[in-house]
């Protein structure tokens, strides 16, 4: 029965006939794979571990605590000194690190521009010194001819590769 199966969803699947392929595959399949149902006590013990677990607390570990309660006193100390400082000196500081940012960042899109347009420079005399070559002397013809051998290898290739029916 089940060569019959194969056989009839070989041919379906190569006629194209997707929805027949599929219902005699689906039987096909429940014949020969065998269905695994886990046993009770498999399912009673996974159940007991998963209610017996412990949410993960990331608190409860002495160095996390620790490294909080540093950071936490760091950022406090931070904000006192920053209060106590005079309002327009903290302000010139952080008008400074702008400008400062500003101007290092002009600098990095200059940079780039000038690198761009030194590549698009070599690329365009590169561009120019293969036309003149390709176009002089017998290039042009060697070119066709590599075009020619490449489309007769791919259609060979093509006629290679092609499914064939097998002879019984």
């Amino acid at each position: 029965m089940s060569d019959e199966r194969l056989r009839r969803w070989l041919e379906a699947e190569g006629a194209g006939r997707a929805d027949e392929a599929e219902a005699v595959f689906s039987a096909l399949f429940a014949e020969k794979v065998p269905v695994l149902v886990p046993s009770g006590a498999f399912t009673a013990r996974v159940m007991d571990a998963a209610l017996s677990a412990r949410p993960w607390d990331p608190l409860a570990w002495r160095w996390v605590r620790v490294v909080g309660a540093t950071a936490a006193l760091l950022m406090g100390l931070v904000l006192l000194a920053a209060l106590s400082l005079d309002p327009f000196a903290v302000l010139q500081v952080f008008a400074r690190a702008g400008a400062a940012l500003v101007t290092d960042a002009r600098a990095v899109v200059h940079a780039v521009f000038a690198t761009g347009l030194t590549a698009w420079t070599v690329a365009a005399s590169v561009g120019r010194a293969m036309l003149i070559a390709s176009s002089s002397g017998l290039v042009p013809f060697v070119l066709v001819a590599n075009l020619l051998l490449a489309l007769a290898s791919s259609y060979g290739l093509r006629r290679l590769m092609a499914p064939r029916e097998e002879c019984p």
